[in-house]
């Protein structure tokens, strides 16, 4: 999974939200029947238009492996075990954690339960 979040930021520094969020999305799809590795990661970035040379370079280089870290740290800090994971703050300053993925039904009780 470090090196997925990785190449998920070397999309996002090659072309910001929307290849970020196109990427994903991609490898997802492809993750659903092979297994996640790099020519897999690399592959997921061609098909979403970013340049395979440069893509692949930012991947392997490491280069954003840092940021992956720091943002797991984080994580860890704030309380996340695991993914998904998110947090819904009110206007009180009250902070509802959301850990794995809820049923729209409970993740909307926490939501209205926030903005009362």
């Amino acid at each position: 999974a470090q090196k997925a979040a990785e190449a998920s930021e070397c999309a996002y520094k090659m072309g910001g939200d929307i290849k970020f969020w196109e990427y994903v999305d991609k490898v997802f799809e492809l993750t659903a029947t092979q297994k996640m590795e790099i020519p897999l990661l690399v592959s997921a970035g061609e098909q979403v238009g970013l340049n395979k040379s440069s893509f692949e370079s930012c991947i392997n280089s490491g280069e954003q492996a840092k940021k992956v870290d720091n943002q797991q740290d984080g994580g860890v800090k704030a309380g996340v075990q695991g993914t998904p994971a998110g947090f819904v703050f009110d206007g009180k300053g009250n902070v509802y954690k959301i850990e794995g993925a809820l049923p729209y039904d409970s993740l909307k009780q926490i939501v209205e339960k926030a903005i009362k």
